[in-house]
């Protein structure tokens, strides 16, 4: 007879196992799996949290590990630090735009630079740190908290096998006792069976080992979750230390800043000294004098941009020299450019914005006798630096229009160079003054065109006509440079305001410093004499002026005009002409 055997052997473990990055290694070493190892409910659930926590921490290490680069050579780590590398570019366009100069921007820009080095050597170290604090040590206490877990396991793995084994050979023995029968048979069914009976008693041995391995692991919840704890810990830190190295480095990029905006001791971009005329001016108009009243376009045509920021800056460190035309490579229309630019870069401009309104409102009177009298009330107004440099300025283009046949270069010419760049509204740039701009360049042409009138002469006074700085200051020691101190003529009694805020409140120009005009019998006519408006009255004798020119000759002085100047007192009287017969 034959007979049927059917065999059950239970089907191999099955599954698949996980790997994790930067904790493979550890996984490797644990080995955990979804193979059905017959666990209960309990430990099923607690090998599922072992899985989880493995899972989270492979996960915050590989996200750690890139948002903190680390290397053992400190160079190398520098390199992958963002605000080193930016530091380390600053600081070299600092060395190759900025190591020659003086410049304000550049020192700010230094001083970033080192910010920005400083702040990537503690990134750098903060990288270092949460390497050794925190990552180092969650692998450290995940490997050796994994270790008995591993064990326990792979005890349990081989208990199953043996399991599996041991009753299969088990059933096979006991299938063939009944078959043959015999006591051969019976012997290795039993055999068979208490190999069986071992392998139970040692797969629930390797279960409950596996049961407490994991029991234990979960019971260190707290060494495992440290490293968190540590992670917020350092990140504390390290912005507590930048915030607080941050605010030590803040006041000195903040001094920095403030010196930019400071207009103490710069030549441009700063303010007019108290008395006397600027060094830079008187230096470039002994020069054009000397040489470029014969040039034709001067001030108007644009000289060479490289000459230009060469003489800027010789003159911002205080070396300028154009006593010589080799010294500003012949280009005299660059000399030209910096008195504009001088003009155009001050502070506060030449006729003060704060007298904006009352310029604008004097040049728009029609009666041409009061508007040059409002013009002259403002202008003895002025603080002694402005009126100082306005005389000579004034006086200057006066001299140069006088070889407008040869240059080009007339009053009115020279009044549309200089006029934007002498008066500007507060909140706007020079040459930014819309509809003003008419009344802007009248004002600056009067100034010009009558400039003996408005600045009578007085001691000491600054020749604006002469071809060389010493014998502008009256043969006295000439100045070296614009960075030498402003040149002020000697002082005269009452003397004028010497701070913006006084100007509203001017004393009289002192009569001393006024001509005396002689009629043709010897007699004085007046002691302030009426603006010049046209040819003298035939019994007037004085001494032509450039603006000498009119239909209409001044037969007597209007009344006094009303003030201008937004409450200032109104100048004194001034008495009558005499008509003329």
């Amino acid at each position: 007879h034959f007979k049927t055997i059917i065999v059950i052997v239970s089907p191999p473990p099955s599954g698949r196992r996980h790997g994790c990055g930067a904790m493979k290694k550890v996984l490797r070493q644990v080995g955990l799996g979804r193979e059905s190892l017959n666990l209960d409910a309990h430990d099923g659930k607690a090998e599922a949290e072992v899985e989880q926590i493995k899972r989270a921490y492979t996960s915050l290490t590989k996200a750690l590990d890139e948002a903190h680069p680390h290397s053992t050579d400190p160079a190398k780590q520098l390199k992958r630090v963002p605000q080193h590398v930016v530091g380390t570019k600053m600081m070299a366009a600092a060395q190759e735009n900025f190591e020659d100069t003086t410049s304000g921007f550049g020192k700010l820009y230094q001083s970033s630079a080192r910010i920005q080095l400083d702040l990537g050597q503690m990134v750098a170290n903060h990288h270092s740190t949460v390497h050794a604090n925190v990552i180092d040590k969650l692998n450290e206490a995940l490997e050796a908290s994994s270790a008995d877990v591993a064990a326990a396991r792979k005890k349990v793995m081989a208990g199953t096998a043996n399991f599996e084994s041991c009753k299969k050979k088990y059933e096979q023995a006991k299938t063939k006792a009944e078959m043959k029968g015999g006591e051969e048979s019976q012997q290795k069914c039993d055999a068979a069976k208490a190999a069986f009976d071992e392998s139970v008693g040692e797969l629930k041995k390797a279960q409950t080992g596996y049961s407490v391995s994991l029991r234990s692991f979960l019971d260190q919840d707290r060494q495992l979750g440290a490293p968190l704890v540590d992670l917020v810990a350092e990140q504390i830190n390290y912005h507590r230390t930048s915030l607080m190295i941050l605010e030590q480095m803040m006041p000195k990029l903040q001094s920095v800043y403030r010196e930019m905006g400071s207009t103490e001791g710069r030549v441009f971009g700063g303010v007019l000294p108290p008395t006397g005329v600027p060094p830079v001016l008187l230096h470039c108009c002994a020069c054009i004098n000397r040489e470029g009243l014969d040039e034709e376009g001067i001030f108007r045509r644009a000289g060479a941009a490289s000459q230009i920021r060469n003489l800027r800056e010789a003159f911002s460190k205080g070396t300028a020299d154009l006593s010589k035309p080799a010294n500003y490579a012949g280009d005299i229309h660059a000399v030209a450019a910096i008195i504009k630019a001088y003009f155009r870069e001050l502070h506060e401009p030449l006729l003060i914005t704060t007298f904006y309104n009352s310029w604008v409102e004097a040049v728009q009177i029609e009666d041409h006798n009061e508007k040059l009298y409002a013009m002259q009330n403002l202008a003895t107004s002025m603080p002694r630096g402005h009126y100082d440099t306005l005389r000579f300025i004034s006086k200057f283009c006066n001299n140069v229009a006088t070889k407008a046949d040869t240059n080009k270069m007339n009053l009115n010419n020279l009044a549309l160079v200089f006029g934007p760049n002498m008066l500007w509204q507060a909140g706007q740039t020079p040459g930014d003054i819309g509809d003003d701009s008419q009344s802007v360049t009248v004002a600056a042409e009067m100034l010009f065109t009558y400039a003996d009138w408005f600045f009578p002469p007085e001691e000491g006074e600054i020749n604006a006509l002469s071809t060389n700085v010493t014998e502008m200051i009256g043969g006295g020691d000439a100045p070296a440079s614009a960075s030498s101190p402003p040149v002020s003529p000697a002082p005269i009694a009452p003397s004028r305001t010497e701070g913006a805020a006084a100007a509203a409140s001017p004393p009289p120009v002192p009569k001393s410093t006024k001509p005396t005009l002689t009629a043709e019998d010897g007699s004085t006519a007046v002691e302030n004499p009426a603006p010049p408006d046209g040819p003298s009255p035939d019994r007037l004798a004085r001494p032509p002026r450039p603006g000498d020119v009119g239909a209409s000759p001044i037969v007597s002085r209007p009344a006094r005009p009303k003030s201008v100047s937004g409450g200032r007192p109104e100048p004194a009287a001034r008495p009558t002409v005499p008509k003329p017969e």
